[in-house]
Formats: structure tokens, C-alpha cells, sequence
């Protein structure tokens, strides 16, 4: 439920730890807003034009698609999901899991950002003979460590984005793709 940090004390570490209901809301805000305004045009448009009935089922309909696209992309605000590199490994928790990694156990690490998306997909290959278990939420095959860090903003998103390549270049070296 804290705010992201970017950077911390050694000029490269990077933390991500945003979730909870207060995110949540303030992401549901936005999609809500849209609706309203939205519902509203269409309603005067209908009481200009004697249309009420027909503009109040487009009304209906545009309300829930605005509502059914926020939860889609607020409803992963709501679980515990952080992300930490640092020059000690990687720690990743997400809902009541959470996995340390020295950066002797990584092979190779890579994250990833689909366009027009407000996730940060980070992925982590492990040594065959990394001694680290990763639970199943976390797990994307045999020694695969994959996590989603969703931000409530696109420009939250470039600036995580950002910090985390900075940091993933200052610790994780060969192992960055």
C-alpha cells in the first residue's frame, strides 16, 4: 500500500510496492467519470431529440463497458504485488507469497511492457541448481520466476519502467536481456 520508490540509496536500487483499495478506487475513478459524462450527453441528446428510451439502453450499455474496462485493468491493484532489485537479488511478493533471489541463482532476467498497458511483466530464468523455490502464483514453468507489477497510471508505468532497467543494468549485468 505504499508509494513507488525509484532509486533508493545506492543511486540504483528500484522498489515497487503500490496496491489496496485506495489505489484501486483512484484508478475506478477515471472509467467511472467517462461513464458519467458520457451518460449524461447521451440522455440531453435524447431529451432534445425525444429519444429518451432508445438514448437511456445506449446509456446503460456505454456504462458498462466504461465500468467492465476499469475493473478489468483496476482488479490487479487490489493483491499485494511488489517488486525490489537491489545489489542483494530480487524480492517479489505477490498476495501473500514472496520469493528472494540472490543474483547467484539468476541466469538471465527480462521484463517486458505491451503497448498501451499499464503493466510491467518482469520475468527471471534460475540456475539449474538455484537451491530457490518459487510458489506456484509466481512460477511460469521449471525455475521460470514471472511477475506483473500493474501501475494505476501510463505515466507511472514509463517511470517504473525506467527505474527498472536502471536497475537491472546496475545489478543483474550479463544476466539482462
Amino acid at each position: 500500500m505504499s508509494e513507488p520508490a525509484v532509486g533508493g540509496p545506492d543511486g540504483g536500487s528500484f522498489t515497487v510496492e503500490e496496491w489496496g483499495p485506495d489505489v484501486f478506487l483512484r484508478r475506478m475513478r477515471r472509467p467511472a467519470g467517462w461513464a458519467l459524462t458520457i451518460d449524461a450527453l447521451l440522455l440531453l441528446l435524447g431529451l432534445g431529440f425525444d429519444k429518451v428510451p432508445v438514448m437511456s439502453v445506449y446509456a446503460i450499455v456505454i456504462t458498462l463497458l466504461c465500468v467492465l474496462h476499469g475493473l478489468r485493468v483496476s482488479l490487479p491493484l487490489l493483491q499485494a504485488r511488489a517488486l525490489h532489485v537491489g545489489a542483494d537479488g530480487l524480492t517479489v511478493r505477490h498476495g501473500r507469497h514472496t520469493v528472494k533471489v540472490p543474483w547467484r541463482d539468476v541466469a538471465s532476467v527480462t521484463f517486458s511492457r505491451k503497448k498501451n498497458q499499464r503493466a510491467l511483466t518482469f520475468t527471471a530464468a534460475l540456475d539449474a541448481n538455484a537451491d530457490t523455490r518459487i510458489p506456484a502464483p509466481l512460477r511460469a514453468g521449471a525455475g521460470v520466476l514471472k511477475c506483473t507489477v500493474a501501475s494505476p497510471w501510463k505515466q507511472d508505468t514509463r517511470t517504473r519502467e525506467q527505474g527498472l532497467e536502471t536497475a537491472l543494468n546496475s545489478f543483474a549485468g550479463k544476466r539482462y536481456q
